[in-house]
């Protein structure tokens, strides 16, 4: 299982950098030492793990090279959630938990991106895996390994918290429900989560408090939960196909907490904690200007594994019906993966490069210019790949501004819409006539379709 996903996300990772990660590669070739990462760019898309990482292959561009800690991140998830499976239930429930996050297409996509959302699940994973199915026995390496993977996991990025959050309130509901002296208890639970609340705490003051927003299209919650039971469930990404699979997700939860309750199961508290409370709590107390569903990405793996929890007790039922059934959800799960996972194989984030040297080879003239339909998108990925593309030197981007004064010869229109379509001709007020002469499609979620259109007459 780690061979086919690693695999999945080396493939994953080999296609174009989009936008977020040039935007992170920037600051990481703007900071004059690693001080700087953390404290002279306080941007939402200053991941602060991953730009350290970057910051250490600032003149690498290499895809591969540049995202190698997000697979490295996405392995180790793959192993983690394995683990966490065969302590707590058994080796049944650990290969259908690796299996299902190896083959996730939302997982797979930041397994494979130099962002950091891949190593906040891991060390979210790691967390758990450490804190253990019961955390009353206390020993200080435990208590330090999990204090490392959840300083490491607030540095990779903030919405960690959820986690840190989840698993405090969820020893809190033991030691309440167990009954045990309360200063005993109070000194358990200090021990294993003041330290890593105190952090984040430490770490809102310095960097997060006053963040500059990069900005984005707006979403309700409704939306953003339902994209992302769509995207976890594998149904189409649609108005109702995302009540549908929050349905479904609510029912294969509350199938699993029931299950986890029938045996006793020390688990029990946790999941309705981290898959609901804990991240209803943080969305309430932050209210995000912008909300995307990888903002709630760290939360997946735990659905998975109570997926695997229910999956794993049907393949190991006496019955062959019941077994039968188990693998073909396993299977059926897979398969409702298949086409996204496909798409990102076969378009990645977007295919920018080979666009820019299109326009390239298909002009004439040592200046080319080059204009756009949105200059801080379009801008950053241009000014990135011109200059590694043939005859990349020769193309200039010209910003909407000076259209009057330098009109272009082409224009790059873009579209997050996967379907998107644009006519064969584009008339440009004073501007004159375009007409479409290629386009470059990407797999959906990060990224875009580029557009290319080429002024009439110009050949």
């Amino acid at each position: 299982m780690l061979l086919l996903a690693g695999a999945l996300m080396v493939a994953a990772a080999r296609g174009d950098l989009w936008l977020d990660e040039i935007w992170s590669m920037s600051f990481a070739r703007q900071a004059k030492s690693w001080s700087d990462v953390l404290v002279r760019f306080r941007h939402d898309n200053n991941h602060v793990l991953n730009t350290l990482y970057l910051y250490c292959f600032r003149e690498c561009s290499e895809p591969l090279v540049l995202r190698l800690l997000a697979i490295a991140s996405g392995v180790a998830s793959v192993l983690l959630i394995g683990v966490a499976a065969r302590q707590r239930w058994g080796r049944a429930e650990a290969l259908v938990g690796m299996v299902l996050l190896a083959t996730s297409h939302p997982m797979l996509l930041y397994f494979s991106e130099a962002r950091g959302y891949a190593p906040a699940v891991a060390f979210g994973l790691a967390a758990y895996v450490t804190i253990g199915p019961d955390p009353e026995r206390r020993r200080f390496p435990r208590i330090a390994a999990f204090w490392l993977a959840s300083l490491l996991g607030i540095l990779a990025h903030a919405t960690f918290v959820i986690l840190s959050v989840a698993l405090a309130a969820w020893h809190l509901a033991l030691e309440i429900e167990r009954r045990r002296p309360w200063r005993a208890a109070v000194t358990r639970l200090v021990a294993w989560h003041a330290p890593p609340l105190l952090a984040f705490a430490g770490w809102h003051a310095l960097f997060l408090r006053g963040m500059e927003i990069g900005g984005g299209d707006e979403s309700s919650t409704g939306a953003v939960v339902g994209q992302l039971a769509a995207l976890v469930v594998g149904l189409p990404d649609s108005p109702g196909f995302r009540a549908a699979a929050v349905v479904v997700a609510l029912g294969v939860a509350i199938a699993g907490i029931v299950a986890l309750r029938r045996r006793r199961d020390a688990q029990t508290s946790f999941f309705p904690i981290v898959l609901l409370l804990s991240p209803a709590a943080m969305l309430g107390l932050a209210r995000p200007s912008v909300l995307y569903f990888r903002y709630l990405l760290v939360i997946v793996p735990f659905f998975l594994l109570l997926s695997s929890r229910l999956l794993g007790g049907g393949l190991r039922s006496p019955s062959r019906r019941w077994r039968g059934a188990a693998l073909g959800i396993v299977v059926a799960l897979v398969a409702a993966q298949g086409p996204r996972v496909a798409r990102l194989l076969l378009l990645g984030r977007g295919q920018y490069g080979a666009a820019l040297e299109q326009i390239a080879r298909e002009s004439t003239g040592p200046i080319v210019r080059v204009g756009s339909d949105h200059d801080f998108r379009n801008r950053l990925v241009f000014d990135w790949y011109a200059p590694r593309v043939a005859g990349g030197d020769r193309l200039r981007y010209v910003e909407q501004s000076r259209w009057k004064s330098e009109p272009p010869d082409w224009i790059l229109r873009h579209s997050q819409d996967l379907d998107a379509t644009f006519p064969a001709t584009w008339s440009l007020r004073g501007g004159g006539e375009f007409r479409l002469r290629g386009e470059v499609r990407f797999c959906g979620i990060s990224g875009w379709n580029w557009f290319l259109f080429r002024r009439s007459g110009d050949g």
